[in-house]
């Protein structure tokens, strides 16, 4: 089911390459053929970017959480009545990294790490278990619907590579084919040679549809970005912004920020500037081992403010 959403957001590209193609390039390109060629080749470009980031975002599996994070069924049935306590013990005696908040349990408020009680597992930080894919995700940002794929910490950089590159595409081609629709215009009205007005109003559609996707994909593209040089996934900023800054760990409130916004770009797209752009792995970690830092609330929420 998730592989559909793929294939058919590739058939939507394939068509609309061949459409740009056969309607702009082959019926109505005004200019010489050494234009025709570098206006191909920046096209394909871009569009090959695009898909392959698709494809990097589709096929890049989330990353396994190891097995110590999974206590034995043994231990879960025998400890059934007091799980939380014991799970808090097994994190400490295999030394887990991860943070402990105050829970209600039957027998009083205890401390104790996230715990899934589908995938039975201690849940490491910034994890959380997806219902559409029916697993625990390392660093899960949100599940995408459009695409029917979770945006992890492996693949981040991909779908935000997808929409930068599915952004410059489709600017570029609603751009590039403006002025040729605009002097098409104005020669058919003045001609009247209404027939040649059908390539040019397929073209137009396809411009302004090109056009309002590019601006969506824009503005989708700046919130994920101001929320990655927070070095925050997008449930974290929902939580926030629907609870507040409240201390549900009991030792602060804790922000992944770096220190940085060049450090939290560079924890999702590598340390290599030439690769930035590229559908090519670059993010480093292991998706369940994260710094921390706790601040007061007012501080962390005015310095959280002041980066949006």
């Amino acid at each position: 089911m998730v592989r559909i959403h793929v294939l058919m957001w590739l058939g939507s590209f394939f068509l609309w390459y061949l459409l740009y193609v056969s309607s702009f390039c082959a019926l109505i390109f005004p200019y010489g053929i050494f234009s025709l060629f570098g206006y191909l080749f920046i096209w394909k470009l871009l569009w090959s970017l695009t898909v392959c980031s698709l494809l990097s975002v589709a096929f890049t599996t989330p990353a396994g959480i190891p097995k110590k994070f999974a206590p034995p069924d043994e231990f879960v049935e025998k400890y059934s009545r007091s799980l939380l306590q014991a799970i808090a013990e097994w994190a400490r005696s295999q030394k887990l990294s991860v943070r402990f908040r105050k829970m209600a349990t039957d027998l009083g408020i205890t401390k104790a790490p996230n715990y899934c009680y589908i995938c039975r597992l201690i849940k490491p930080d910034r994890a959380h278990h997806c219902r559409k894919c029916g697993r625990c995700i390392l660093r899960m940002d949100h599940h995408c619907p459009v695409l029917g794929e979770c945006i992890h910490m492996h693949n981040h950089k991909f779908f935000m590579l997808f929409l930068f590159w599915a952004s410059i595409l489709c600017i570029f081609a609603a751009t590039a084919v403006m002025p040729t629709i605009i002097s098409r215009f104005v020669a058919i009205y003045w001609s009247g040679d209404y027939s040649r007005a059908i390539p040019t109003i397929l073209v137009t559609s396809g411009a302004i549809n090109a056009l309002v996707c590019g601006i969506a994909l824009i503005c989708f593209l700046r919130e994920l970005m101001f929320a990655l040089l927070r070095n925050e996934t997008t449930i974290e900023g929902i939580a926030l912004n629907e609870y507040g800054e409240k201390d549900a760990f009991d030792d602060g409130v804790a922000h992944y920020d770096l220190g940085s916004k060049f450090a939290n770009f560079k924890s999702i797209f590598g340390s290599n500037p030439r690769l930035w752009l590229l559908p090519i792995p670059t993010t480093y970690g292991n998706g369940y081992k994260f710094r921390y830092f706790v601040n007061d609330s007012d501080v962390f929420k005015k310095k959280r403010k002041s980066s949006k």
